[in-house]
């Protein structure tokens, strides 16, 4: 487990309203942008942590997130799990307009995504791309009224919406105001404010063999799936990003295996690139996860003993997600409302009610010593007291090799 920072600069229209929040990625509490970090990476790292762990719309407050883009995330990593009805997308004014980012833009048009060029330099260059912008952001401290004003008058007949930026005076705001701008950013309004959250770190091991995994002609569902069960977080973003693409509002997620084979090799590769992104310059050491890969292991080997009693692929993931409370310091329920996993697996994990849960509380008996109730489920469970015991130390040594494989 490790904290998460974004910094949100609010975004006011004419009548001085937040309509949104441009979000910029901070890899501390300090609230500024990591020196060296490339604008790819630091993307790749906001929409990992406060898209695919918790939700966008919980750190904006409902309201419209502004998103900076390059233009190789956008032809080559951008997640269509992004809902265009959340998001605005940024194009950053050091994109390279090429052939290749219009046809991308083009199609992004057509999804629906509202689109926006940041930090406008009135380069000819972009003109070709006009017709699919919808707003276009001035930095009004780089130029002069006249410069604007010149810009202003010879943009082509269509509805743009004009975003002043770094405006620092209630002048400024009037004057472009006056000007034809109906929305403004700027310290006069706010500073960027610094949002604190929780994100899960994913085995680097791991991340190297999906992108291996990734690179390949014809993707193994069989093999990436083999290894996302091996790594928690993994488990939690995959199931996140199929929620939130809408691949499985029609049926309940019972193995990872199933939620891979929703996304579709296009969407699967866009996943793995935009973690392995995001965390492979991540430490990773907790306990937590290493706790969380022994319950799974240790439910999925019950099951196994209980004869067809209890799914397998189900117990795994009830245990593998036992902890994700404690891990992102929220409430289960809430947690649990963002992914699409099977009712019986979160009845288990909110009401610790059925097999699934007498699973889970077998593993917690043993962990804290509570031995006479430890062997008692075990009995419900179809087991004898030295079974249970030689499956939970294959479960530790099970999770001791997978961490060994990490360092």
């Amino acid at each position: 487990m490790i904290n998460t920072y974004v910094a949100r600069h609010a975004i006011l229209d004419a009548s001085s309203n937040v309509i949104g929040y441009e979000l910029l990625f901070r890899d501390g509490e300090n609230n500024s942008f990591p020196i060296g970090m490339c604008d790819e990476t630091a993307t790749s790292k906001l929409l990992s942590q406060n898209h695919l762990t918790q939700d966008l719309d919980e750190v904006t407050q409902g309201k419209k997130a502004f998103i900076n883009f390059t233009s190789e995330t956008l032809i080559e990593r951008f997640p269509r799990s992004l809902d265009p009805k959340l998001i605005v997308i940024e194009i950053l004014e050091r994109a390279d307009a090429s052939a290749k980012l219009l046809f991308n833009i083009k199609k992004l048009k057509q999804q629906g995504y509202t689109l926006a060029l940041d930090d406008h330099d009135f380069d000819p260059k972009w003109q070709r791309f006009y017709p699919y912008i919808d707003i276009i952001k001035v930095d009004i401290q780089d130029f002069n009224v006249l410069q604007i004003a010149k810009f202003i008058k010879n943009l082509p007949q269509q509805n743009f919406t004009l975003l002043a930026e770094r405006i620092e005076t209630h002048e400024e705001f009037e004057r472009f105001k006056m000007m034809g701008f109906s929305l403004f950013q700027g310290f006069y309004f706010s500073k960027p404010e610094l949002v604190k959250g929780k994100d899960l770190a994913s085995n680097k091991l791991s991340l190297l063999q999906l992108l291996a995994s990734a690179s390949q002609p014809d993707i193994n569902i069989k093999d990436i799936s083999q290894i996302v069960e091996r790594d928690v977080a993994l488990s939690y973003k995959l199931l996140r990003f199929v929620n939130s693409s809408g691949f499985a509002h029609q049926q309940k997620i019972s193995s990872l295996k199933q939620a891979l084979a929703y996304i579709g090799e296009t969407e699967l590769r866009k996943f793995i690139s935009l973690l392995a992104m995001a965390d492979l310059n991540d430490d990773k050491s907790n306990e937590l996860l290493n706790m969380s890969m022994i319950r799974a292991r240790f439910c999925d080997l019950v099951a196994q003993k209980s004869q067809g009693k209890v799914s397998t692929q189900s117990a795994f993931l009830t245990g593998m997600f036992s902890l994700v409370d404690a891990m992102l310091d929220q409430k289960m329920d809430s947690i649990l409302a963002k992914i699409p996993i099977l009712d019986e697996i979160k009845s288990a994990l909110t009401e610790r009610k059925g097999r699934l849960a007498a699973c889970l509380h077998l593993t917690q008996h043993i962990e804290q010593g509570h031995w006479e109730q430890a062997e008692a489920l075990s009995i419900k469970l179809g087991l004898n007291m030295q079974t249970t015991n030689e499956i939970f130390l294959a479960s530790i040594k099970w999770a001791d090799t997978l961490q060994l494989q990490q360092e």
